[in-house]
């Protein structure tokens, strides 16, 4: 049941086991199980620099539902704009370009990213820009 912080806290462990599928399935459920405002939603924004690419998706995914604006998991989604993972940093700015307004921080941060050594990275950030561009316009 949706808030059950106990059943939420005991499949949050489960975040952190070595098996990807494992840790996929905690962030679904918890999806299904924390509340907005849930100490929870700390550890699946966590999985954000998973290596696993579908986990960081459906840690995303669960962000997106269950989170408005909320200025500490926007500084979680931007502490992973710096891990080594280019993957990481791209998934990290497609989730800030999601989840984020267009406040002058969020624009500058993407803006930052056009000079990324990685291209995928310089490339998701193009595309969020352009994202955000077109949604302002309508």
């Amino acid at each position: 049941k949706r808030g059950d912080d106990f059943v939420s806290s005991a499949v949050a462990k489960s975040l952190l086991d070595e098996a990807a599928a494992v840790r996929l399935a905690s962030v679904i459920s918890l999806g299904q199980l924390a509340l907005p405002d849930s100490d929870v939603l700390v550890a699946v924004a966590g999985r954000l620099a998973d290596l696993s690419g579908d986990v960081r998706k459906a840690a995303l995914e669960v962000l997106q539902q269950l989170v408005q604006y909320n200025e500490a998991l926007l500084a979680m989604i931007r502490g992973h704009l710096v891990n080594p993972m280019s993957k990481v940093r791209q998934d990290a700015l497609r989730a800030l370009g999601q989840i984020a307004d267009n406040n002058p921080s969020t624009i500058f941060t993407l803006l930052v990213h056009l000079a990324d050594h990685s291209r995928s990275v310089r490339r998701a950030a193009v595309e969020v820009l352009g994202s955000r561009a077109a949604t302002a316009m309508t």
